[in-house]
């Protein structure tokens, strides 16, 4: 899972990385790019869907701050590790909050 800020370029860059290593990803970006997120997740989507493939590899969280605390702490899906990417507070409230690795 990856934790951003409002950079709809994560969005590209992180999924690049977590398909090339064969890995689902979870994506959690910023309010204020989210319109920007969701065109990009639908086009990734619609690109493992003509090859085939499960459009699970690429999740999208639409959540508030609330809502993200508390997928952290119980978390509906398996998360190895969490990479929050952003400012000092974004990292200490990742930290405070998750029950996996953050690195």
């Amino acid at each position: 899972m990856i934790i951003y800020e409002s950079r709809p370029d994560v969005t590209v860059e992180a999924t690049v990385l977590a398909f090339k290593a064969n890995n689902k990803i979870l994506l959690k970006g910023g309010k204020e790019a989210v319109h920007s997120n969701k065109a990009i997740v639908a086009l990734w989507h619609k690109a493992l869907e003509a090859h085939n493939l499960s459009t699970d590899y690429i999740q999208l969280l639409q959540m508030n701050r609330q809502e993200t605390q508390e997928f952290l702490k119980n978390p509906t899906e398996s998360l190895d590790l969490i990479v929050p990417r952003g400012g000092e507070q974004l990292i200490k409230f990742v930290k405070e909050h998750a029950n996996c690795a953050v690195w």
